[in-house]
């Protein structure tokens, strides 16, 4: 199994997900070599897992909040992906 179908085979993927995860992959050394860590470290990784594994390799870590589309407290946000139908935002 290639990279892009054990994300979209994890639990809670979705496209957006997948299509991130392998931009990342392909356009920084080590995102790979760093996902396949966690994937040996815990084999039943979710896309939360995998995830923090991207965001703490690219440096982005605070003030990132993912917060839902409804929640209007954050005007600061950046529209990312979909999940389950609902926007999801990054705070900054």
């Amino acid at each position: 199994m290639n990279m892009e179908e054990k994300l979209a085979a994890l639990p809670y993927s979705y496209d957006d997900f997948v299509r991130f995860t392998m931009q990342c992959i392909e356009q920084v050394n080590g995102v790979k070599e760093a996902i396949d860590n966690q994937f040996r470290l815990k084999p039943d990784s979710d896309t939360n897992d995998i995830t923090k594994v991207v965001v703490d390799f690219l440096g982005l870590k605070e003030p990132l909040e993912l917060v839902d589309d409804d929640d209007d407290f954050y005007a600061g946000a950046v529209e990312t992906a979909t999940r389950a139908g609902n926007m999801v935002r990054v705070a900054y």
